[in-house]
């Protein structure tokens, strides 16, 4: 699915205003996403850190969440954005859940 221009830029800004509130204190890198689903519903995530890095929890991952604990299933994304205040390092396990 190709997405229009203005869908792209609403994706993106509501990414980054889902990074604004991401709980960053260790890496100071705070990452927002947006996931646009099948059902044209957005659900937005954040990175939200913990000292144990394996439990922290990817804002990609924390869209995907918020999606399906709100009862958009089954599950059909469409689209994620995400926004990083820097070059984006590889993500890829923060968007697995997209095999669901």
């Amino acid at each position: 699915m190709k997405l229009s221009q203005p869908i792209h830029a609403k994706l993106v800004a509501m990414a980054r205003q889902a990074a604004s509130h991401a709980h960053c204190p260790y890496s100071d890198f705070p990452v927002g996403a947006a996931v646009l689903t099948a059902r044209a519903e957005v659900f937005l995530g954040c990175d939200v850190e913990n000292a144990s890095h394996g439990l922290t929890g990817c804002a990609e991952r924390n869209a995907i969440f918020q999606a399906v604990a709100q009862g958009d299933g089954p599950l059909v994304i469409q689209a994620i954005a995400v926004f990083t205040p820097a070059t984006l390092l590889d993500r890829r396990i923060c968007v697995n859940p997209t095999r669901l």
